[in-house]
């Protein structure tokens, strides 16, 4: 209970400050009439706070369970929020005392005004930071493979439901979850490693837009993540914030095999049909000039190849096809991010598929 407490106090120290942050560009998107920065705040808000009730059931969780790794969990995400605090008050310090860095919005203009004449190379170091994250995950993988336990004598079915929490039959762990707290303890630890990954991505994302979009705090690293940004989103809400947002709720009810492919389709998909469109593309949609017939081809081809690699063929199918009809209607006609609607979309057609009895293939290669 102590900890708990504990955990309770630090929860509303950490996400105070963000989430009064985001209401307060909500309202100056409102007073200022733009719908489409109003559009994506709204979401970013109720996603944010969906993000805050997950953190709170996993530990709530942890605490019913009695689990003797919740003080590792605890400090994992709590120390890296204490890490970036610490960073930005001392850099914030600096700043406002003694005017050593330049503002935010001076280094944003000059990465503009340096990038400005080529889209292609700006995407391509957009991209490749996509690709960095996606190779990042299965490095991190590897690295506490050596740590998680296994039976000798498990059988395959074993490995893949006890390692990746794969079920032949029934709703996923985390759907029952929610209605037994006491089935924590039957969870797998990669479902948890990915939780704390994208629970800490999506706080620091949100702490860089916010800092970024604040006379207030400052931090100098925001010039390592410009490479990250379209143009357009120096003036607005960058994708970054809306995948790691959207792919924290993902992690949080889809097991973990289902996560890295949403990932990868988000990533990967995107990657390949902005790229193929900017450099081969030439027939472009009535409803949507920025977009081409061959780009959303190369994303859904791409979607369907990682998906069927990981998954079967059938829930390849079922991501090229979810990929598509984001890549058709978001931005143009919809205002809203591909980064925040493909997750989200693929998350809630998985479980339904899930729901209604259409399982997923476990891949050979990766059992032991």
């Amino acid at each position: 209970m102590e900890q708990l407490n504990l955990f309770l106090l630090l929860l509303g120290i950490a996400y105070i400050y963000p989430i009064g942050a985001i209401i307060k560009q909500i309202l100056i998107a409102y007073k200022e009439k733009d719908r489409s920065l109003l559009t994506d705040l709204v979401i970013c808000f109720f996603l944010f706070i969906g993000i805050v009730l997950c953190v709170f059931y996993i530990f709530i969780s942890m605490d019913v369970y009695g689990d003797p790794y919740m003080p590792v969990y605890f400090w994992v995400i709590y120390g890296a929020i204490l890490i970036l605090w610490i960073l930005i008050f001392i850099f914030t310090l600096l700043h406002k005392g003694f005017r050593l860095f330049k503002s935010i919005d001076t280094l944003q203009e000059e990465y503009k005004s340096k990038n400005s004449t080529s889209k292609i190379r700006i995407d391509t170091k957009r991209k490749t930071s996509h690709f960095i994250f996606y190779i990042l995950l299965w490095v991190g993988f590897l690295i506490v493979r050596p740590f998680i336990y296994t039976d000798p004598n498990w059988n395959e079915l074993q490995y893949a439901s006890e390692i990746w929490d794969y079920n032949v039959e029934g709703q996923f762990y985390w759907i029952n979850l929610l209605q037994n707290p006491n089935l924590y303890g039957e969870g797998c630890f990669l479902h948890l490693f990915l939780m704390i990954i994208f629970i800490i991505s999506s706080y620091y994302f949100t702490m860089f837009e916010l800092i970024r979009h604040s006379n207030m705090l400052y931090l100098p690293v925001m010039k390592l993540l410009f490479p990250m940004f379209r143009l357009k989103e120096f003036d607005g809400v960058a994708s970054n914030f809306h995948f790691f947002l959207s792919m924290t709720i993902t992690t949080f009810f889809l097991p973990p095999l289902l996560t890295i492919c949403v990932a990868g389709v988000g990533l990967f998909g995107d990657l390949m049909a902005s790229q193929f469109g900017m450099r081969w593309g030439v027939h472009h949609y009535k409803f949507n000039k920025k977009k081409t017939y061959l780009g959303t081809i190369a994303g859904t081809v791409s979607s369907f190849l990682i998906s069927a690699l990981f998954l079967g063929t059938l829930y390849g199918a079922i991501s090229a096809f979810v990929f598509m009809l984001t890549d058709l209607f978001t931005e143009k006609p919809i205002r809203i991010s591909d980064n925040l609607a493909t997750p989200l979309l693929l998350t809630l057609v998985f479980i339904l598929a899930n729901i209604v009895g259409i399982n997923y293939l476990f891949p050979d290669f990766l059992l032991p």
